[in-house]
């Protein structure tokens, strides 16, 4: 779910983009508040958490949200502008 509206849950009816995507056995889903990526620090753009997933080898959706929130807290230099939350899942296929 994409929305380029006032966060989920102010609207009654807020505007979004709903996206559909096949998901197989391991694959991670990262969800986050805007606060992960909208960061007080100038020298950081939003795409940090782009560039970090793509670099990163976890695969445990517990230590990659812990990492994420870290690196998160690292570049707002412990200052966040707003609330930080971060959800991983991780996708488990129970028919072969």
């Amino acid at each position: 779910i994409k929305s380029k509206t006032l966060p989920i849950g102010v609207l009654e009816k807020p505007d979004v983009d709903i996206i559909q995507k096949k998901f197989k056995n391991g694959d991670i889903i990262v969800s986050i508040s805007d606060g992960i990526v909208d960061l007080k620090s100038k020298s950081y753009s939003s795409s940090w958490l782009e560039f970090f997933l793509q670099e990163t080898n976890i695969s445990d959706p517990k230590a990659l949200a812990t990492e994420i929130l870290g690196k998160a807290r690292e570049l707002s230099k412990e200052k966040p502008k707003d609330d930080m939350t971060v959800l991983v899942s991780k996708v488990y296929s129970i028919f072969n």
